[in-house]
């Protein structure tokens, strides 16, 4: 049995993925304060979807402690809150409550979770160190600690485990990180380096993988990402950790969804002149059912934008990724989608702006599978 905590959960990768790799394992918390990918972890990786049976009213004073946001930026004001439906504040109480969330990582404290955790894992905002937001990030303080940046909630993980120890209690015996492979970068590298230092203090021996790629993990999406696996034991050192080589085929036409005429429709934008620069610039990945492209480039959390991860031409028009082939390039399953989409055409909580926003500030689950078998082995090893 794998206890787990999922900080900056989303929709829930590290869950699929453990269930993908056929992991016994419990998520003893998740931690995701953004209420659309709440909402979406819960009713993809959930059976009984039970709302809560509480007042709207009930259910606003219990939220007040919470910090909570609307696109997982900025904080909800209570106004925004009171303004929700009371059937939706009951499907979103519930789901805080039926995976255990604790929601804002600035307000988990070491006595929040529990001792025995065997991974922690932490993906947490890129937006501070992106090459896509270079301009932006130009003068901003990306992962300095004490800058007060949204990639600077790195260091809340650490101020966890520093209050863990401060607790008596035992820290988790894996921690694993991803983000952009800016993190690398001659600006972020330093920074990197002393969070990587201020675990080996705590009795971390890290693997830094650099550029894992989806293309080489059984997805066809040109997205590479930096991870970092981080074991509690002075038993093992950096070399007895796998490297985690991968070469595994895969074909764009399996992902794509040509006779989903609806949500075709749904991802065609009106063809305005910014429009036709997007269609000029980026690359076509099919046109008229006939698969053009080997991969779509980095699904990003928008499709209508310059660059994208790529466009389909139908028929004389241009349409965007689905949300439903965004899900299905980050190694989510249809079915899963299937009933988050069934459920939403009765509650309408969810707009495509939505979806395409949590796939793409997801995690491809195929990467973290590879992860999850090497920590089971190493689990077995040395624990």
């Amino acid at each position: 049995m794998l206890k787990v905590v999922e900080a900056f959960s989303g929709i829930g990768a590290q869950k699929e993925a453990l269930e993908k790799a056929n992991i016994d394992h419990e998520i003893l918390n998740t931690i995701e304060w953004d209420i659309n990918a709440i909402y979406a972890y819960d009713v993809m990786h959930h059976e009984d979807l039970t709302p809560s049976s509480l007042s709207k009213e009930e259910i606003l004073n219990k939220l007040k402690s919470l910090t909570l946001s609307a696109n997982g930026k900025k904080v909800m004001t209570d106004r925004s809150l009171k303004q929700l439906r009371e059937d939706k504040l009951q499907r979103l109480y519930a789901a805080i409550i039926r995976n255990k969330n604790l929601c804002d990582i600035t307000k988990v404290t070491g006595e929040d979770l529990e001792e025995d955790i065997d991974l922690l894992t932490y993906s947490f905002p890129c937006q501070d160190l992106s090459n896509g937001s270079a301009w932006y990030n130009k003068d901003n303080g990306g992962i300095v600690k004490g800058s007060g940046s949204r990639s600077g909630l790195l260091w809340e993980v650490e101020r966890i485990l520093h209050e863990m120890e401060a607790e008596g209690k035992i820290l988790p015996k894996f921690l694993l990180m991803e983000n952009v492979n800016a993190i690398n970068s001659k600006k972020h590298k330093p920074h990197f380096e002393q969070w990587q230092r201020e675990l080996n203090e705590m009795g971390y021996v890290n693997k830094v993988y650099k550029g894992l790629n989806a293309l080489n993990f059984g997805i066809p999406q040109s997205r590479s990402r930096t991870f970092m696996l981080s074991v509690r034991s002075n038993e093992i050192s950096e070399e007895d950790i796998s490297n985690l080589e991968s070469d595994v085929p895969s074909n764009l036409g399996d992902f794509l969804r040509f006779n989903m005429e609806d949500e075709a429709i749904a991802a065609t934008p009106n063809f305005t002149p910014s429009r036709r620069k997007i269609y000029d610039d980026n690359v076509k990945l099919a046109k008229n059912g006939v698969v053009l492209e080997k991969y779509a480039k980095t699904i990003s959390t928008k499709q209508d934008r310059n660059p994208n991860a790529g466009v389909i031409v139908q028929n004389g028009k241009m349409r965007y990724l689905t949300p439903r082939e965004t899900f299905l390039l980050m190694g989510f399953p249809e079915r899963k989608f299937d009933k988050l989409i069934k459920v939403n055409n009765t509650s309408k909580y969810l707009k495509n702006e939505h979806f395409y926003r949590m796939s793409g500030n997801s995690i491809v689950v195929n990467i973290l599978t590879e992860i999850f078998k090497e920590i089971e082995r190493i689990k077995g090893e040395y624990f």
